[in-house]
């Protein structure tokens, strides 16, 4: 991108810029092919390492094979929470700066009344942040949930179904995985985004907005979750609704007033009863609901599994 800045097509024509991106092209085109010709088919660039002859003693768990087979699925996401809250994060220096910069306000406002009205936007844009966030987490620990369908499905589970653990085991083994991955991954999101905000602002916001952003997001992480594992447990070929039901949520409350909605339209997902926070703190009405709400879905995905036939 910085090489097609470098042209300046409307003033300098640097063709070198554009020339020196070719030539990167050609030669990563050659190495891709050269890469491809010596390696097996089906293979990756990097040959797999020979395997343990015997399996640990820690594998033996259903926990344990989870993590085995989805810790780098995890580690993406991590990674990538972390990255987008960084970049997310460097922003608000800006955001924070905006009236500072705007000869009117800084005559009409003293410097007490400017720093507050900047952090106040610098808030509204977390919490702006904070559903995207809180998106990434859901989608995170719901892919975990509906690994279970899809294992179930695929026959992976046959053998584990013949053995000792029982499908409540199971069942509680695959959702509480995606929980914590979801807590996880919106945590490194959220840390990534405050601190790194921080370094960018001329005036750190207070380790209490902190508190307000997980103290809202993760009752409607969790909650999310256990919807999706309620519709997992209960009606799993109905659980791609659960994509359709986040998104359009997450869609009315950011563009909400752009298309001039009412205050409370997204109140029909937990992105609404989070709408007001950091600037907030969160309504314990909407707290209790979203606590009481995971718990119910929770238990209903547990017993949905342990009636349903096999490979449903």
């Amino acid at each position: 991108m910085g090489w097609f800045e470098k042209a300046n097509f409307y003033t300098d024509n640097n063709v070198w810029a554009l020339g020196l991106a070719l030539l990167v092209s050609i030669l990563l085109a050659a190495s891709a092919t050269m890469i491809a010709r010596n390696r097996d088919l089906g293979a990756g660039i990097i040959a797999e390492r020979t395997g343990r002859a015997k399996a640990a003693g820690w594998l033996r768990s259903i926990p344990a094979l989870l993590w085995r087979t989805e810790r780098g699925l995890f580690a993406g996401w991590l990674i990538g929470a972390v990255v987008f809250g960084g970049v997310m994060g460097s922003v608000l220096g800006g955001v924070g700066d905006i009236l500072k910069t705007n000869p009117l306000y800084r005559k009409i406002l003293d410097v007490g009344q400017i720093n507050a009205a900047n952090q106040t936007m610098v808030l509204s844009f977390l919490g702006m942040y904070l559903g995207i966030f809180v998106a990434l987490a859901v989608t995170a620990g719901v892919q975990v949930a509906f690994r279970l369908k899809r294992d179930d499905n695929l026959g992976y589970l046959s053998v584990i179904h013949a053995e000792k653990p029982t499908r409540t085991t199971i069942s509680v083994s695959y959702y509480c995985f995606g929980l914590l991955a979801g807590v996880f991954v919106l945590s490194a999101g959220l840390l990534a985004l405050f601190f790194t905000g921080n370094t960018v602002l001329s005036h750190p916001l207070p380790l209490k907005y902190l508190g307000r952003l997980f103290a809202a997001s993760v009752p409607a992480v969790i909650s999310f979750i256990a919807l999706g594992i309620a519709l997992v447990g209960l009606w799993p070929r109905l659980s791609s609704l659960f994509w359709l039901y986040m998104g359009a949520g997450l869609i009315v409350q950011i563009f909400r007033g752009l298309f001039d909605l009412p205050k409370h339209a997204g109140n029909f997902t937990p992105f609404g009863w989070i709408a007001n926070v950091p600037v907030e703190n969160v309504d314990q009405t909407w707290l209790i609901v979203m606590v009481v709400s995971a718990i119910v879905l929770f238990i209903l995905g547990i017993a949905g599994y342990r009636r349903q036939d096999l490979s449903l």
